[in-house]
């Protein structure tokens, strides 16, 4: 679901209301599910998942290196904040940009 995650993290950094999420996935079928069943219970799912981590770790896996998302996207599983704040520090500035 990384592609599912990239959007839905896109659309997190908007901070959406209610009405603007539901015209997001089950209109605009952000998440191109056949069903808007299907795509109703893979957007909480993933919302859920991402709520562990911060705007700037969305920003990541929005915009980074697919290297960078999976890094993200793996983080995310993590059930505390604390793991997944400490995550997104981590690949803020990764040993490439930073000459290391």
């Amino acid at each position: 679901m990384p592609l599912e995650s990239k959007r839905i993290a896109a659309l997190l950094l908007t901070e959406p209301n209610a009405s603007t999420w539901k015209q997001a996935i089950e209109v605009d079928n952000i998440l191109q599910k056949d069903t808007v069943g299907t795509a109703i219970r893979q957007s909480i799912l993933i919302r859920k998942r991402l709520a562990t981590l911060d705007a700037a770790a969305w920003t990541l896996i929005t915009e980074r290196k697919r290297s960078h998302q999976s890094t993200a996207l793996c983080c995310r599983n993590q059930t505390k904040q604390v793991v997944g704040r400490f995550h997104a520090q981590c690949l803020r500035k990764s040993p490439a940009e930073d000459g290391t």
